[in-house]
Parts: structure tokens; C-alpha cells; sequence
């Protein structure tokens, strides 16, 4: 079940970024640098930071989603890319703060 509420989180996540999505090409993520998402507005930079969270996530193997730690996660990366904005986001935030084991 709880793969279901992501892949539906997930969803969501896809359908909010069509107006980001219309105006751009296809991203590669790997590339990615913390000065383009703080170019964003802020609703894409909640959308890729929601992205991130989801793709931590799969690395950590969990489908859970903690709203509260995922909005301290996203303050804590904004604040991480204000510091550096050349950062790469993927490599810098794939593996930290993981996401928590469901209950």
C-alpha cells in the first residue's frame, strides 16, 4: 500500500509540473546545479525538491513520505544551495537526510 501512495504522490508531482515541463526541455538531472533551482519560482523549486525527496527515497529502498521531515529536508537543501550555488543537487543530496522507515 504504501508504494501506491507514492506512485500516486509521484503522480501528482508529474501533473503539477506541466507548466514547468511546458516551457523546457527534457532535464538531465545528474547535471543539475543548485544556482538553476534557485532560479526557479517557488512553486518548481517545491516540485523539484519533492522530486528529490522521492528519488532519495528510492535509494533508501522506502516508500514513505514524512511530511515534516520532508519540509525540513527542502529548508535545509535550499539553505545548502544559497551557500553553494555550483552544487550539483544529485550527488550533494542523493544520499542525505535519508528518508524515514514507514511505521
Amino acid at each position: 500500500m504504501p508504494i501506491r501512495t507514492l506512485l500516486a504522490a509521484m503522480t501528482l508531482a508529474i501533473v503539477a509540473a506541466a507548466p514547468m515541463a511546458a516551457r523546457a526541455e527534457p532535464v538531465d538531472m545528474s547535471k543539475f546545479t543548485c544556482r538553476e533551482l534557485l532560479d526557479l519560482t517557488g512553486d518548481e523549486q517545491r516540485l523539484l525538491l519533492f522530486w528529490l525527496h522521492g528519488y532519495a527515497s528510492a535509494h533508501a529502498d522506502t516508500a514513505a513520505l514524512d511530511n515534516e521531515q520532508f519540509l525540513k529536508g527542502a529548508d535545509e537543501r535550499l539553505a545548502q544551495c544559497r551557500a553553494d550555488p555550483s552544487r550539483l543537487l544529485i550527488p550533494g543530496f542523493a544520499r542525505a537526510p535519508q528518508p524515514l522507515t514507514p511505521r
